[in-house]
């Protein structure tokens, strides 16, 4: 598109969308359940089950949250829950460092909207060191 013009852009050739192949969770019907992905990401998390996938997940994970927020969090030792109980609702996944008494805090959305009680999960946590995200697929 050189000058901007709408009739330059409609020529452009448009790219074919690749559908990727199912996964495991797409032949059994169920790659939109939360719980489900986020039991899934929490087995990668580990440290027992996953000592060197686990170290990888969290380190990526504190690369991009200083990246996106420029915030940084120590997380070294820690434990891996979901589905933990507030007093207004669940919060999906959580990452806890009682050492260094740091959190994060994860809410899982994938094909619903948000209307969950994200305060109360923040309240629910008296660390100072926490962070709160939001994992979805569209912004």
């Amino acid at each position: 598109m050189k000058d901007g013009l709408l009739t330059d852009f409609l020529a452009l050739e448009i790219p074919t969308v690749k559908v990727p192949p199912d996964g495991f969770l797409e032949i059994i019907g169920l790659s939109h359940y939360e719980t489900i992905n986020s039991r899934i990401y929490s087995y990668f998390l580990d440290q027992e089950k996953n000592e060197n996938i686990s170290s990888l997940f969290i380190y990526s994970l504190a690369e991009i949250i200083l990246e996106k927020t420029g915030k940084s969090i120590i997380i070294d030792t820690f434990e891996v829950f979901t589905e933990v109980s507030t007093t207004k609702g669940r919060i999906d996944i959580v990452i806890e460092d009682c050492n260094n008494k740091s959190v994060i805090i994860i809410e899982n959305k994938i094909y619903h909207h948000l209307n969950n009680p994200l305060l109360d999960y923040w309240k629910h946590y008296k660390y100072k060191n926490k962070l709160g995200i939001i994992l979805t697929l569209k912004p």
